[in-house]
């Protein structure tokens, strides 16, 4: 009875490949574009694209971005950007030092202390806000995430493989 059961099975596929082949030949579709987009580099690197693209737009569209609290002046250090020795550094009293560097700059532009004061506190600043800056993935079923990758890395993967010279 199993052998019934699997020659049925191979009558089935070979009906169906038959007719896969016969409808290939006599079919007004034109199969020659599914071998332009899958079989060329060109296509492989088009639907790459927009994979990759789709991928990388939900995956950004999915990141939450937090900057923690950076207090004033007088914060006593609870939302500093630096801690020094227990010792907290706001985003108030760097700002203080950068009026202080603007202040000598303006009264004299050729002190190289000004310029110090200027340039020190913006790169403080800057970095204090990227230190401070939390990434997290909001929450999202399994089904997404997977689809997510999926189009990342499948897309990724069809570009990079459109680079490589394929014989046909």
């Amino acid at each position: 009875m199993q052998n019934n059961i699997i020659q049925r099975i191979e009558l089935l596929k070979n009906r169906a490949q038959g007719f896969f082949l016969y409808y290939c030949k006599h079919s007004s579709f034109n199969f020659n574009l599914i071998h332009l987009f899958m079989g060329s580099s060109l296509g492989r690197f088009v639907i790459g694209f927009i994979m990759f693209v789709g991928g990388l737009y939900l995956m950004l569209n999915s990141i939450r971005v937090d900057i923690a609290g950076m207090g004033g002046l007088f914060s006593g250090g609870k939302h500093a950007l630096y801690q020094f020795g227990g010792y907290g550094v706001t985003s108030g009293s760097i700002i203080i030092v950068l009026m202080l560097g603007i202040g000598v700059l303006f009264f004299d532009a050729r002190k190289p202390l000004g310029w110090l004061l200027c340039t020190g506190s913006i790169v403080a600043l800057i970095f204090g806000v990227i230190m401070n800056t939390h990434f997290s993935l909001q929450q999202m079923s399994a089904f997404d995430l997977i689809v997510i990758i999926v189009l990342l890395c499948g897309g990724l993967g069809l570009l990079l493989s459109s680079f490589i010279q394929r014989s046909i």
